[in-house]
């Protein structure tokens, strides 16, 4: 795992390599092992460098034989092995063992489709010296980001967000349509963020940029006769039920041994759920002398604890391996409010999932003895295991009865129960199903995953809210499909959320972290199979959980899901309360974007235990506390 950066100067003139440096300076925590520059007239690339494969030769930026195409990678590619044995058949000649060194060779060998060949995480930039092309690409499922900068004067590109700030000569404008999309999500969707001129690159995409023009396209449909080349193309025909359970086990073995593959200390979070303790089970079952090093964290309050069940899931785990396995715990106190700004300081923009917060915890604990972990991510968004899609089966049935007569009978049935114990009561999970139940497939979602309604915003914002529906839900949202709600996910919330959430965390701590679920042949399986393979009544994950039945403890199979979330409600009324309220009411960027008596109305109805408003206050916290780190 690395950072990477460069500019591309629109009025020819050569780049300044103290942009470069400047760059590399705030990215020094993605990669603390080394530094590395190209500079060819206009065009400069920087590489931050956290040493994971080839930790002594590895260095980039990573040169062809002859020195005319050169490449800065962020992340890995699994398949490494099987493409350095078809470049070099091919005639190439490596001079290190780093797989970032494909990137050059296949680009030489088959053009700018080479990305289509990658298995793994990855941002790269490549840049063809004798044609003066720029190309960026970033992995299918947008585990590692790519930020993109636009100006009259250059054009500019980053792992980091802050990075490509040091790039503007004056404070970022905002985007306030980015930021209204924001205070719905939580996170800023698709291409947008909340500075204008600044986007990010779609995941499963590339861009090539050469003088005065800018080209985009998936290279997902790239049409190249090089696809057969390592025999990636994988179909998958219509099957049974048993045997779809047999592929997802063959694809998930195979993809967590690929993860598996480092030059550094290695190892696993495992909580007390499935999809980190499946990853675990399948690692132990694959000989070693090299222990297994399982981390969890504990938390003192025990409605979000998980400790005891992640021992018994390793102790399970332990008596079946075919290596030692190691189970290494800590409790924490996660209410630091100075971590939280730190972390909200490397988003480089607001973000407002406050499980960064544990997951950063979990990281720097691991990071003490290891310098890879692997993750149970995209599990949930292939296999159906958020609890939101069940209720959007259920209240499809709704349907038929007119959205005019629904939606106010709902809204008073509604009205009966109390929000006021936070989300995770039953009241106010009740009250939230009540009032999707009255809207439309679309609005229906949105009203699920949206913090603030549109008329809360407009009450609470100085700038104007948009009376038209976030563009994101145009592009990714399709209610003709039997199941949107996963598709909008895998393709908005995991890469914009999750993933940003374990990039983020991670990276603060100099720690590689891997997902195995998010294998493309994984993903290409999960999203063609039948939804009852996945969901069927109150069951989630139904393929998976098969796919692995007689691997993990069976009370996971019957567990609910709980997440890794943090008691907001209780810190805003106890140790973050004077740091909340200054911040919200005297903060430079609240005083500016909100109104104060709604602030005010929100902090007072949630201090005196009348209303859990903990999400809202903790969005418009992450706004002051995202916008003030510039």
């Amino acid at each position: 795992m690395c950072g990477i950066g460069g500019v591309f100067r629109k009025d020819r003139q050569p780049v300044d390599r103290s942009l470069l440096e400047s760059m590399a300076e705030t990215m020094i925590l993605r990669g603390p092992d080394g530094k590395g520059f190209y500079l060819d007239g206009p065009f400069g690339m920087v590489h931050r460098r956290l040493a994971v494969m080839d930790p002594s030769g590895g260095a980039q930026p990573i040169a062809n034989e002859d020195g005319t195409v050169f490449t800065v990678v962020n992340g890995e590619f699994y398949n490494f092995p099987a493409l350095r044995a078809f470049l070099e058949n091919r005639g190439h000649r490596f001079r290190t063992n780093s797989d970032s060194e494909c990137a050059v060779h296949l680009y030489e060998e088959i053009g700018e489709d080479f990305p289509f060949l990658l298995d793994g995480m990855f941002a790269l930039a490549l840049y063809d010296v004798r044609k003066k092309r720029l190309l960026l690409a970033r992995d299918r499922a947008g585990e590692k980001p790519l930020f993109l900068l636009d100006t009259p004067e250059l054009f500019a590109f980053a792992s980091d967000l802050n990075a490509l700030k040091r790039m503007v000569p004056s404070s970022p404008r905002l985007n306030y349509a980015a930021l209204t999309d924001y205070l719905n999500l939580l996170y800023t969707p698709g291409r947008e963020t909340v500075y204008q001129g600044m986007t990010r690159l779609d995941p499963g995409s590339l861009l090539l940029v050469s003088e005065g023009t800018k080209t985009f396209r998936r290279y997902e449909t790239c049409n190249s006769s090089e696809k057969m080349i390592l025999g990636k193309e994988i179909s998958f025909p219509k099957a049974d039920f048993a045997s779809c359970v047999q592929v997802v086990r063959h694809l998930v073995t195979g993809s967590v041994r690929a993860c598996l593959a480092s030059d550094v200390p290695l190892g696993m979070f495992l909580s007390g759920g499935m999809d980190s303790t499946i990853l675990a089970a399948v690692a132990s079952q694959i000989e070693s002398s090299e222990p297994l090093r399982c981390f969890s964290i504990g938390f003192p309050d025990p409605a979000y604890d998980e400790s005891r069940q992640a021992k018994r899931n390793a102790e399970w785990i332990r008596t079946r391996a075919k290596r030692p396995v190691e189970f290494h715990c800590r409790t924490v106190q996660p209410e630091d409010f100075a971590s939280l700004e730190f972390l909200l300081s490397r988003c480089g923009e607001p973000y407002g999932d406050s499980s960064i917060l544990p997951t950063y915890l979990l990281c720097r604990f691991a990071r003490e003895s290891v310098t890879v972990a692997l993750s149970g991510d995209g599990a949930d968004e292939l296999f159906g295991g958020y609890e939101r899609y069940l209720v959007m089966r259920k209240l499809r049935m709704l349907d038929w009865i007119p959205e005019g007569v629904r939606r106010p009978v709902f809204n008073l049935a509604a009205a009966v129960f109390s929000g006021a114990g936070g989300d995770r009561t039953r009241s106010s999970r009740l009250r939230r199903l009540l009032l999707a139940a009255g809207r439309n497939p679309e609005n229906r979602y949105r009203s699920l995953i949206s913090c603030f309604s549109p008329d809360e915003l407009r009450k609470l914002c100085h700038f104007a809210i948009p009376e038209e529906k976030p563009e994101v839900f145009e592009r990714y949202f399709d209610p003709s499909l039997p199941e949107p709600a996963p598709m909008f996910d895998f393709h908005v919330y995991l890469p914009n959320d999750i993933l940003r959430k374990t990039d983020t965390a991670s990276m603060a701590v100099s720690l590689e972290v891997r997902a195995p679920y998010l294998d493309h042949h994984l993903i290409a399986l999960a999203q063609s199979l039948p939804i009852s393979y996945k969901m069927r009544g109150m069951r989630r994950k139904i393929v998976l959980a098969e796919a692995f039945r007689e691997w993990i403890p069976p009370e996971l199979l019957r567990n609910r899901k709980r997440g890794f979330g943090i008691p907001l409600a209780s810190w805003f009324r106890g140790p973050w309360r004077e740091a909340v309220r200054s911040r919200l009411l005297d903060g430079r960027q609240c005083r500016a974007l909100f109104v104060r008596s709604e602030v005010e109305r929100l902090l007072s109805e949630h201090l005196s235990g009348r209303a859990d408003h903990s999400k809202k206050l903790y969005a418009l916290l992450t706004v002051e506390l995202g916008l003030s780190n510039e």
